[in-house]
């Protein structure tokens, strides 16, 4: 798959991604591939950027926000979504109690798929 700047809500987007550690750019690569599988087109909204009241994790370069609702319209559906949270957390399974991929909504916000990496992970960097 090649990703394109329609892959990223806003241009500065694709740089965070060319700087994310290892493991997180694995995760989001994933969440491209296999939204391309099910025949979707995955947004990415945010990667280190900050938003009030959040929990910092965006800041630490942990974590990856894709888009779901738009304006009220889901882009995928309850069993694309089922079928995207199993395979990202089979695949990349945490032994820190939390889940690798959550669908939920932020302060009341739209809908969107959280994507985090262990805190051990973070300093796996590309050369």
């Amino acid at each position: 798959m090649i990703l394109t700047s329609d892959n990223f809500k806003y241009g500065n987007l694709i740089e965070e991604y060319i700087q994310a550690p290892l493991m997180l750019e694995f995760l989001i690569d994933d969440f491209f591939h296999i939204s391309d599988v099910i025949g979707r087109r995955a947004v990415c909204v945010r990667i280190f950027g900050k938003h009030p009241g959040d929990s910092g994790v965006h800041l630490d370069e942990r974590a990856a926000d894709f888009r779901d609702e738009f304006g009220g319209v889901f882009i995928y559906t309850k069993d694309e979504v089922e079928f995207i949270k199993k395979y990202i957390n089979g695949k990349y399974k945490r032994n820190d109690g939390y889940e690798t991929c959550i669908h939920h909504s932020f302060d009341n916000g739209p809908a969107h798929f959280h994507l985090q990496i262990p805190r051990d992970t973070k300093n796996l960097r590309k050369l």
